[in-house]
């Protein structure tokens, strides 16, 4: 993944930790078309792994942010 060149700050950890905060909208949703239509148990594991690897790449992208700020002492451990 290429490495983004502009600093980031707090706002950006912020930021993404809020995106992750999205998981629970991702559930509601999926839960929703489980309980509301006739979705296959095919397209739920589907979805599941769909979101799984989406929130690796979203936590991945929130810890390098914070290792970024750490680092640049942006932030204190």
């Amino acid at each position: 993944m290429e490495k983004n060149l502009e600093p980031k700050d707090r706002f950006d950890l912020e930021q993404e930790i809020l995106a992750c905060w999205k998981i629970n909208e991702e559930i509601k949703l999926l839960t929703e078309n489980i309980c509301e239509t006739d979705i296959t148990k095919d397209v739920i594991i589907n979805v599941l792994i769909g979101i799984e690897q989406l929130y690796e790449w979203r936590f991945n992208k929130l810890w390098d942010t914070f290792e970024e700020l750490i680092e640049e002492k942006k932030i204190i451990s």
